[in-house]
């Protein structure tokens, strides 16, 4: 069981951070052990003051995360500061019980860093992986590519470590169009996915 927090709620925000709290009570009752968390930005502020915002809520999150015996995990987003390793590794530091989710394709071709980058900096760190394709800005994609899948699961294993992956598909494209998926039809795209991993032994 993995818990993941909206990446719409803001965790600077004094009423986002009480949804916060509440989805970690919940994630509790249903035993989840890791927790993920998207770090906020603010045009209007500063790098730094977006990196002091951002610690103070993930400090006071990753102490009541560690009540329910479970971690916090901070993920790589598109936007600075933390669409890279220098800006991720300035939270993880700060706060030693946090841990990272490394989303493959937010950094997959997308502005910040790539991910192959995270893995070999912080690959202690990483807890968990979102994986999912990418086109340019266009992601959250099944594998066209199996040749792409498979290059990914071959870095993840010489890395050594041992992940939890979450299949993080909610879009696919018909023609030059994108179309979000839900329900039976995105079950069936994740089913597939999985067979092709199983098959390839990955």
């Amino acid at each position: 069981m993995l818990g993941h927090i909206h990446w719409e709620i803001d965790l600077t925000n004094p009423e986002d951070f009480k949804k916060i709290l509440k989805n970690i009570r919940i994630y509790n009752f249903l035993g989840a052990k890791k927790i993920t968390v998207h770090p906020s930005t603010n045009e209007k502020l500063t790098e730094k003051e977006i990196k002091a915002r951002n610690y103070k809520s993930v400090k006071k999150i990753s102490v009541f995360c560690g009540e329910k015996n479970a971690q916090l995990l901070i993920e790589n987003v598109t936007f600075p500061p933390f669409n890279n390793v220098r800006g991720l590794k300035y939270l993880l530091e700060k706060v030693p019980s946090l841990g990272m989710t490394l989303d493959i394709g937010h950094a997959n071709g997308i502005t910040g860093d790539i991910w192959t980058t995270y893995l070999k900096a912080l690959s202690k760190e990483i807890k968990h992986i979102h994986l999912h394709f990418n086109y340019k800005e266009n992601d959250h994609l099944p594998f066209f590519d199996t040749h792409v899948l498979y290059k990914i699961f071959d870095q993840l294993k010489k890395s050594k470590r041992e992940f939890t992956v979450t299949l993080e598909i909610f879009r696919t494209m018909k023609g030059r169009k994108y179309i979000p998926i839900d329900g039976q039809p995105r079950r069936e795209i994740l089913l597939e996915q999985l067979q092709i991993i199983r098959k390839a032994d990955l």
